[in-house]
C-alpha cells in the first residue's frame, strides 16, 4: 500500500507515513533496513525511465525524510538493500535492473554503479571478503570491489559466473565460499575469492527461502517445509533434516542460539527449550 509505520514495544503507533501509490507489478517486497538512527526504504517502481524509483532515508524517531536520492534509473524491483563499510564510508548497496548502485549512507550521494543485472531483480546483495556479491537468473553472479566512482563495470568487477543462478533467493557467503539455491533446487557452491565453481547438487526440493549460514553450517528450507542442515564446506555433506509439516516461503532469522522461521500457519522457534 505504500504505508510505513513505527511502533513502540507496547504496540503503540509512534508515527506513520504514506509513500504510495506504488507502481509495482507484483507489489512492494523490499524489506526495511535500519542504519544508525535512520530507516532505509528502497522504493523501486515504474519503468526506470519515469523517475519514480528512489531510495529514502527516514528519521527513525519521527518518520521525516532525512534525505532522498535522485531518481534511480531502474524499474520496479524486489531486492532489499544492505549497508556495508568499505572505502572509508558506510555504503548502501542497492540492486535493480540493470544497475548495482552504491550510495553514501550519510547523505544519499551516489558513489558508484555497475551494470551487472537483468530482468525482474529479486535477490538481495551480500558482502563478505571485501567484495559485494550480486546475482540474477539470466545474467551473472558478480563479485564487485566496492570502490571507485561512476560506472565501475569495467574496472571493479573482480569475477563473474553463470551457473546455478537463482531468480528469487539471495546468495549467502562466509568469506570462503558462496552458496546459491535455485527455486528448482539446484545448490551451487563457488569459491568466494576467485569465483571457481567448487560443487553443485540437485536437492529435488523447491525453494523460495534464502539459504543461511550459522557457524559452519548451511541451513535451507524447502517450499513444503523440509529443512536441511549441511556443512558449509568444499564438498556436499548433509548433516540433518527437519520437516516442519507446512509450506515455508520465508527466510529464517537467528538469535541467541535459536532459529525463527515463519510458516504458512505458524511461527516456529527451533533450539533448546531451556534458557
Amino acid at each position: 500500500t505504500g504505508d510505513v509505520a513505527a511502533f513502540d514495544f507496547a504496540g503503540n503507533q509512534v508515527w506513520s507515513r504514506y509513500l504510495g501509490p506504488l507502481d509495482n507489478s507484483y507489489g512492494h517486497a523490499s524489506s526495511l533496513v535500519q542504519h544508525q538512527n535512520r530507516l532505509l526504504v528502497q522504493l523501486d517502481q515504474g519503468t526506470g525511465k519515469d523517475g519514480k524509483s528512489k531510495l529514502l532515508a527516514l528519521d527513525a524517531l519521527t518518520g521525516q525524510t532525512a534525505w532522498e536520492s535522485p531518481a534511480r534509473p531502474v524499474p520496479n524491483s524486489w531486492s532489499t538493500p544492505i549497508v556495508i563499510h568499505a572505502a572509508n564510508k558506510d555504503q548502501i548497496i542497492t540492486c535493480g535492473n540493470p544497475w548495482v548502485i552504491a550510495y553514501d549512507a550519510a547523505n544519499g550521494t551516489e558513489l558508484w554503479r555497475a551494470k551487472v543485472l537483468y530482468g525482474e531483480v529479486t535477490p538481495s546483495p551480500v558482502f563478505a571478503n571485501g567484495l559485494v556479491y550480486t546475482v540474477m537468473d539470466g545474467e551473472k553472479l558478480s563479485a564487485i570491489k566496492p570502490e571507485g566512482s561512476g560506472d565501475v563495470t569495467k574496472t571493479q568487477v573482480a569475477w563473474s559466473a553463470e551457473d546455478g543462478l537463482p531468480d528469487i533467493t539471495s546468495p549467502v557467503c562466509d568469506g570462503q565460499r558462496i552458496f546459491l539455491i535455485t527455486t528448482s533446487g539446484l545448490l551451487t557452491c563457488y569459491n568466494a575469492p576467485d569465483g571457481k565453481k567448487v560443487w553443485e547438487k540437485e536437492l529435488e526440493l523447491g525453494f523460495h527461502s534464502s539459504p543461511s549460514i550459522a557457524g559452519e553450517r548451511l541451513y535451507l528450507w524447502g517450499d513444503k517445509g523440509m529443512g536441511l542442515v549441511l556443512a558449509a564446506a568444499g564438498e556436499f555433506k548433509e548433516l540433518a533434516r527437519s520437516d516442519l509439516g507446512e509450506p515455508i516461503l520465508s527466510s529464517p532469522a537467528f538469535a541467541d542460539g535459536r532459529i525463527y522461521i515463519r510458516g504458512k500457519k505458524n511461527l516456529f522457534c527451533l533450539g533448546n527449550k531451556g534458557k
